[in-house]
């Protein structure tokens, strides 16, 4: 079973576990490649201010017997714990009961319109960065094809979710902004271009 992060499993006075390095992002990219490549996105919830689910199905599950149609994507954005895991049926719902169907925000809003159809392609890790990044292929509001990246910032106090355009990587939209106020050498924002 997996484990689930501490934002949804842990007592307050709970030491956070290590966070995940980039060796382990890498073996996570490389298992999903494996097995979800092709998968479609079905919904996305917010079950928390931190913890984001997005639910795939894959058409050919029959590449490995032992998984299931339906996977869902947990991530959490908190920054003592940065976390991404892949739950089955059971560990989601489970999740379900405690925080029923989630949040309705301007982020989750936008993402379920750009994401919801959207095809996974691949997962890449960033070498010698806790960073994934998960490029999908997606129908725009005139009918055309259009390729988009998930990035998934897992870096502690910096952790951050960004949905890019990607040839241009021009921000559509993003879960914590960076202004310069904040940091003089890194800004995000929306509609600006994402520099790793």
């Amino acid at each position: 079973m997996t484990v689930l992060p501490p934002s949804i499993t842990q007592s307050s006075d709970t030491k956070p576990p290590q966070p995940l390095d980039d060796t382990l992002l890498h073996a996570f990219a490389v298992e999903t490649n494996a097995l979800l490549t092709g998968a479609k996105c079905q919904k996305i919830h917010q079950l928390t201010p931190y913890d984001f689910v997005l639910s795939v199905w894959q058409p050919n599950p029959t590449q490995c017997p032992i998984l299931a149609a339906h996977q869902h994507l947990l991530i959490t954005l908190r920054k003592d714990a940065p976390f991404v895991c892949w739950l089955n049926a059971t560990e989601f719902q489970q999740l379900q009961s405690l925080y029923g169907t989630g949040r309705n925000t301007p982020l989750v809003a936008l993402l379920r319109k750009q994401l919801l159809g959207a095809r996974l392609e691949n997962i890449a890790c960033i070498a010698g960065e806790p960073i994934l990044h998960l490029h999908l292929t997606t129908t725009n509001d005139l009918g055309f094809k259009q390729s988009v990246t998930l990035i998934l910032e897992l870096m502690g106090r910096f952790t951050n979710l960004i949905l890019v355009e990607s040839g241009t990587q021009k921000i559509i939209d993003l879960f914590n902004v960076v202004t310069e106020t904040m940091s003089r050498l890194r800004q995000l924002r929306v509609d600006g271009l994402y520099a790793s």
